[in-house]
């Protein structure tokens, strides 16, 4: 009960959760309103090649995690995948030459499969053993709120470049809130009791 109630724990807690609600506010409204990003550029014929580029990013970050994040780490890859998300997406907005979406897209997949990766990973092990699982799912949780809240946000704003500036905001804060993790946990024993 001691270890449950440590003022670190929330902390982590509230920053993890933070940190899950800003990428999934980004990453969930893109997803859903990208094509219709690609419907206002008049690109109808593209769009799901333009989701394909996404998922081979996707697959590209899973390969750079893997080679990275023991040499890199956790925190340091989340804050430069938090960067370059933000400025992906801010050029997308201003960018209508297929073949340079097709490349922003599978860099927007690359950074945010590195984030999601990361997140995973960083909450994962630096929550303690006795408390891991449910505060790894809570910290979650809360962060799938942002999902909702940028695909509605996303549909509710009368031009879809505003949307898409906001999705971009919510990367920067990401970058921002992971600068309040205090500890790197990549090449480090998994926590048993909280610091």
């Amino acid at each position: 009960m001691r270890q449950l109630c440590h003022g670190s724990l929330w902390r982590l807690h509230a920053v993890g959760s933070l940190v899950a609600l800003a990428l999934n506010f980004g990453q969930k409204g893109i997803e859903i309103h990208g094509v219709e990003y690609m419907e206002h550029l008049g690109l109808h014929g593209i769009s799901r090649s333009i989701y394909f580029s996404t998922m081979l990013g996707k697959i590209a970050g899973d390969v750079l995690v893997m080679r990275l994040r023991e040499h890199v780490g956790s925190l340091r890859m989340l804050k430069l995948a938090f960067c370059a998300a933000a400025l992906l997406v801010l050029s997308f907005v201003h960018l209508t030459s297929p073949h340079l979406l097709f490349a922003l897209a599978f860099g927007l997949g690359l950074s945010t499969d590195v984030l999601w990766c990361n997140i995973y990973m960083y909450l994962t092990e630096a929550f303690p053993t006795s408390v891991r699982s449910t505060a790894f799912g809570l910290a979650m949780g809360i962060g799938r709120a942002g999902g909702v809240l940028g695909a509605a946000l996303g549909g509710a704003t009368s031009d879809i470049q505003t949307a898409f500036l906001l999705y971009a905001a919510s990367f920067c804060a990401g970058a921002l809130l992971v600068t309040l993790f205090t500890f790197e946990t990549s090449q480090r024993a998994l926590a048993d009791a909280v610091a």
